[in-house]
């Protein structure tokens, strides 16, 4: 790596340059030219190209060096220090606007985050009350109707409200009853008959399919169903006793008679008749055991089961009633057969009724549970007590709307909730904020050593002087001063005019410049970037002595000075200049940046005759460019300060208007005013136009000029500066 860069690749910026490159760099770099003309370029183009190969170090202002601590009203001082002060700065900000936040407002009617949570816990606190009261009140109101005493309070009631159930009426008067239940002596289980009613079914069925054909005949009986059945009842009513008389007829009834009707009816009806006796007389026993059915008692039963039991009485009473009609019916069709033995009739179509299997094995369910609910009444009870409570609850739920107002406390709740956790959150980013400014604060330096350098530098201020006062605060960043005037008063950092605090930057880089870690494949390039900001003489003159013992030193690294200032340019420099001449090397190299139309010519400064003159010289250099190149328009604002400068110097006036007052005759005082006013006018128009609204030519403007100086007897003075 050679020990300084040689040359500056301009081609990223041709937009601004008319050539791509600078070469030859020299060890001192001296270039001028006025803003817009392209040196903030040249300064990025070499940090661009060489910032990677060389410690490129570059004063360019006071920002980014010192930092404004407006709490303390003091400076941080250094580039690293004023970095970390913006970002102190950034987190005191950032814990400030936490603190208006989460900290009770001063006014009343001011709105943070603290004020909007104590309302949400002002509201919660207040529905929360509110809830509270209607329990006291509720628990109260129950105690006194169900008699609790002081064993039910509020938290009972809060503890009973998932339980809370409206009960119907019925089931109310139920659970009173339980409440008020005396032990029951439960008898014995009932058992139920079991009657086989298919058996009778098929038995009369049969008996009804039975026909008995007589033996004998008597033709008046044949074929009539009605006369067989009187004469069979007439046999029964009627004694075979001697001049036995018929009821029916009149007539004795005599041996010959009887025998036919023996012959008649033979014994096979006779054994029919009394299958029919038999079968009435089965279906009576029958029903005499039907009849013998009882209902369930309900005495028996505790109020829980009174439902049950009535259920199934009813269907007790049901089935009796359905074994009643159905043994009816049997009786009465075995009733009608007696008359019809000789015949066959139509078996009979019926249901044949349940047993009593199912209602038994209900009944006998709720037997068990009767029995165990005997065994366990008094929690039976406890538990009706319970559920009559639930109901109670539930009523005053209802009534004081508790599901709205639940809802509103659960509302405020959330609100409060979601403003906590925002006010926990802004708490967490404040103590982060805190470590992490505490951190920033140990990275800070005091500088203690260079503002020693600064001070003893800004002595050389004179009445103009000021110097750096440390701040030593506990809990604060390093590195920060406050600022004293020449009698050691304070003064507020808001007094420093930008020259003083360009000046102070300018002396800690320089300083800085010493303390920079020289690595040994990296050398040093330093670059003023425009530093005379100020119009301050005293700083002027500090700043360029400065620099001048800065590279008078054989061993300075390899600098570049850019300025826009003319007077800063030429005091800088050194007094002897040295140009490049055949054969011998330099180590100055000066340069001189043009504008011409928009881009900008990096002219090499080669000799005393190209060198900068002083201002003055100046303007008459770029008046006379401008009428070579026939810029008309640039010439209007050169000759307009050339005569305010010919004016200062000469006749103490600030304006060039005021040139006429050394005019005697009118006709020269009505040229003079002519000439200035359009000076004035046309000398601040557009800056990059060649419309010319005076309608004057290049030459018309350098004649009136000519005659402008004649006239003050100075001819002599132009056609000097002119050529």
């Amino acid at each position: 790596m050679t020990e300084m860069i040689e040359e500056i690749d301009l081609t990223n910026y041709a937009f601004n340059f008319l050539g791509n490159k600078i070469t030859d760099l020299k060890k001192k770099n001296f270039i001028y030219g006025k803003n817009g003309t392209g040196k903030s370029s040249i300064t990025k183009a070499i940090k661009e190209q060489y910032g990677e190969v060389y410690n490129v170090q570059v004063f360019d202002g006071w920002q980014g060096i010192i930092g404004f601590n407006d709490r303390l009203d003091s400076i941080a001082l250094g580039t690293g220090n004023a970095s970390l002060q913006e970002d102190i700065e950034k987190i005191d900000s950032d814990i400030e606007n936490i603190m208006k936040d989460i900290e009770k407002p001063e006014l009343k009617d001011k709105v943070n985050l603290f004020v909007k949570l104590e309302d949400a816990k002002k509201f919660s606190s207040n529905q929360t009350e509110k809830l509270e009261k209607f329990y006291t009140h509720s628990a109260g109101d129950i105690t006194d109707k169900l008699s609790l005493g002081r064993r039910y309070n509020k938290n009972n009631f809060k503890n009973d409200i998932n339980q809370a159930n409206r009960l119907p009426d019925t089931e109310i008067i139920k659970l009173r009853g339980t409440i008020e239940a005396k032990k029951i002596q439960i008898e014995n289980q009932l058992t139920f008959i079991n009657i086989d009613f298919s058996k009778y079914f098929t038995a009369v069925n049969e008996i009804l399919q039975t026909a008995v054909t007589p033996m004998g005949i008597i033709e008046e009986l044949s074929k009539n169903i009605d006369k067989q059945t009187f004469a069979k009842e007439g046999m029964n009513i009627h004694s075979r006793e001697e001049h036995e008389v018929c009821a029916f007829c009149g007539n004795e009834i005599d041996v010959q008679r009887w025998e036919m009707l023996d012959n008649y009816f033979s014994d096979e009806v006779k054994k029919l008749d009394r299958r029919i006796m038999n079968g009435i007389r089965f279906v009576n026993e029958g029903l005499n055991d039907v009849e013998k059915i009882q209902k369930i008692k309900n005495n028996q039963f505790y109020p829980d089961f009174n439902d049950k039991i009535n259920e199934l009485n009813m269907d007790i009473l049901a089935k009796k009633e359905k074994y009643k009609v159905f043994l009816k019916k049997l009786e009465k069709a075995l009733d009608d057969k007696k008359s019809k033995t000789t015949i066959k009739i139509e078996p009979i179509q019926i249901d044949i009724p349940d047993d009593f299997f199912l209602v038994e094995e209900k009944y006998l369910k709720i037997y068990r549970f009767n029995q165990d609910y005997s065994n366990n009444l008094e929690s039976e009870k406890q538990s009706a007590k319970n559920k009559l409570r639930y109901h109670e609850v539930k009523e005053k739920l209802e009534q004081s709307d508790y599901e709205g107002e639940k809802i509103e406390l659960l509302k405020y709740k959330v609100i409060q909730q979601t403003l906590q956790k925002e006010y926990d959150d802004k708490i967490l980013a404040k103590k982060k904020s805190e470590k992490k400014r505490i951190e920033l604060i140990g990275k800070s330096s005091s500088e203690v050593v260079s503002s020693k350098k600064i001070n003893d530098f800004l002595k050389g201020l004179g009445t103009q002087s000021f110097e750096l006062d440390y701040v030593q605060t506990e809990g604060e960043q390093k590195g920060q001063y406050r600022i004293k005037n020449i009698t050691g008063e304070e003064r507020s950092i808001q007094t420093l005019s930008e020259g003083e605090k360009n000046i102070v930057a300018f002396l800690w880089f320089i300083n800085n410049l010493e303390k920079v870690n020289q690595d040994e494949a990296k050398n040093k390039i330093v670059i003023f970037d425009d530093p005379m900001t100020s119009n301050d003489d005293n700083c002027q003159y500090l700043m360029m002595g400065i620099i001048q013992k800065f590279y008078q030193d054989q061993n300075h690294p390899q600098m570049f000075i850019l300025t826009h200032n003319n007077h800063f340019y030429l005091q800088v420099t050194p007094s002897k200049k040295k140009y490049p001449t055949p054969g011998k090397s330099s180590n100055q190299k000066y340069m001189r940046l043009l504008k011409n139309d928009g881009k900008t010519e990096v002219k090499i400064i080669e000799n005393s005759r190209d060198e900068l003159k002083p201002i003055y010289d100046e303007l008459w250099e770029e008046l006379k460019f401008a009428y070579d190149h026939h810029k008309t328009i640039f010439m209007w604002n050169n000759m307009r300060r050339i005569l305010e400068t010919y004016n200062r110097f000469n006749y103490r006036q600030t304006s060039p208007r005021d040139i006429e007052s050394q005019f005697d005759k009118i006709t020269d005082k009505a040229l003079a005013i002519g000439l200035v006013k359009s000076l004035h006018v046309n000398s601040h128009i557009g800056y990059e136009t060649d419309i010319d609204i005076s309608g004057k030519t290049r030459d018309d403007l350098k004649i009136l000029f000519e005659i402008m100086f004649e006239k003050l007897g100075a001819k002599k003075h132009f056609e000097t500066y002119w050529q």
